[in-house]
């Protein structure tokens, strides 16, 4: 979908703040679903976990229709942390991954180690989060998505780039 954009990348380098910040500035933004799946007492790192979070992102996908949206993690982050993991991809994972289709413009929060912190739904150390960042670069990239690296600098700074390159100024 050309107006569905995706913030992805590693863990704890500010995706969720820069989600807040597009929200605040009156764009329409999807949470993420992993997360919820984990307060749910979802348990990261199975196979039915990453089914699981499927199901709620394209539930997200489903409602975004016709807005301009932006969503914190799409369907193809969930091959990255299966990989990493050693777990298999289901096939109806990987026919998710082609079936729904965001903007091809993926915006990357590489690793940043600075304001990196673990939280009561993110347990893993920074080297996987490395890690797991790496593989999801990987899946987007391998699914043809443009995969555009987000310049490590304030928040504002980011949501005027994102704007930007998205062509969604508001």
């Amino acid at each position: 979908m050309k107006n569905i954009f995706v913030i992805t990348g590693c863990a704890g380098a500010g995706k969720t703040t820069l989600i807040d910040a597009l929200r605040k500035k009156g764009f329409c933004c999807a949470e993420e679903a992993s997360r919820e799946v984990i307060r749910e007492g979802g348990l990261p790192g199975s196979v039915d976990f990453a089914l699981l979070v499927m199901k709620k992102r394209i539930e997200q996908y489903n409602s975004a229709k016709d807005k301009v949206c932006f969503f914190d993690r799409g369907i193809p982050d969930i091959l990255g942390y299966l990989t990493v993991f050693d777990n298999p991809v289901p096939k109806e994972l990987s026919l998710a991954a082609k079936k729904y289709k965001y903007n091809k413009k993926v915006f990357f929060t590489e690793p940043w180690e600075d304001i990196f912190k673990n939280d009561s739904e993110r347990m893993e150390s920074f080297k996987i989060a490395e890690k797991v960042s790496v593989e999801i670069k990987k899946a987007y990239v391998g699914l043809g998505y443009e995969v555009v690296s987000l310049p490590k600098c304030s928040v504002a700074k980011r949501v005027e780039f994102i704007s930007k390159q998205a062509g969604a100024l508001k």
